[in-house]
């Protein structure tokens, strides 16, 4: 069986199994001699430029990765350096160049070290398009993205493209493309950097541009996480009445009966039963005292 491109010795990289089909000179005349086969003067500047690519890309410096590589790539193309140049795009985050390039690897009997590396690059690129995509509205395109044909065999990097497809395909069936998703989908990151007002602020615009249950639910968790349960409670009320029973994967009925309670709570201690009455009758009628006896409506 023939190595894999990626373990060949790297003069392979001047040799004839360049995937770009070199312009082959004419046949000598009979009786002449040959003339000996070898790389151009270009080949070699190429192969320099790559043994440069690699040091600089080992030393994590990937800019000038980037420049070695680009230099080579004008000479020849192939697996080999298509590899390397990709994944020194996507180190630098410039995920539209790196993911034409890593997605035509050929990985038929890649090593697996070198596979992960691969994986790991295109999962980074795909998440991160998609939360371009996602922000700027197009849910639905960050969807197509991080769904590619080929999964990462990482069980942890399979789980991360699960996880990002889950949200992106809440923000696609429930909110829509629109300005309304990419409010939301600023609202969910600031909800996971537990930047509450962040995410106050971009549900907020969410549910201006779409009042609907799903961006209600989001608001309500939002308020809730902050603690604002007051408020939290009638966006909650909304989404539940609405049929929401998750937010992106978040749980929104055990939020709402959290906040629910804290606000009746309030209200019955301030003497202000009618206002708790709504919230006591979705408790079901009941609600447990901070002193540890039940109020009945």
């Amino acid at each position: 069986m023939n190595p894999h491109p990626l373990v060949l010795a790297t003069c392979l990289l001047v040799s004839s199994v360049m995937i770009t089909p070199m312009i082959m000179p004419p046949p000598p005349a009979q009786g002449a001699t040959p003339a000996a086969e070898g790389p151009t003067p270009e080949e070699k500047a190429a192969l320099i430029l790559f043994r440069q690519g690699r040091k600089a890309f080992d030393a994590g410096r990937h800019a000038r990765a980037v420049n070695a590589f680009e230099g080579a790539w004008k000479v020849m193309q192939n697996n080999h350096l298509r590899y390397w140049l990709g994944r020194s795009y996507a180190a630098l985050d410039r995920c539209e160049q790196a993911l034409p390039m890593l997605g035509e690897v050929v990985v038929d009997g890649m090593p697996k070290q070198a596979l992960g590396a691969l994986d790991a690059a295109r999962v980074r690129c795909l998440t991160r398009r998609a939360d371009e995509l996602a922000r700027a509205g197009d849910c639905s395109g960050g969807l197509a993205l991080v769904t590619p044909e080929r999964e990462p065999g990482s069980k942890k990097l399979r789980g991360q493209l699960s996880e990002r497809e889950a949200v992106l395909r809440w923000c696609s069936e429930e909110i829509g493309d629109d300005k309304a998703a990419g409010a939301a989908w600023k609202a969910l990151g600031a909800m996971e950097a537990r930047d509450w007002k962040g995410a106050i602020g971009a549900a907020r615009e969410a549910v201006a541009a779409r009042d609907s249950a799903a961006s209600q639910g989001l608001l309500g968790l939002a308020l809730a996480g902050s603690g604002v349960c007051g408020e939290a409670s009638r966006s909650l009320a909304l989404a539940v009445d609405g049929g929401v029973t998750e937010v992106a994967g978040r749980p929104l009925t055990k939020e709402a009966l959290r906040c629910w309670e804290v606000e009746a709570r309030r209200l019955v201690k301030a003497d202000d039963c009618r206002a708790a009455m709504p919230l006591l009758k979705r408790l079901d009628g009941k609600l447990r005292h901070a002193k540890g006896r039940w109020l009945a409506t």
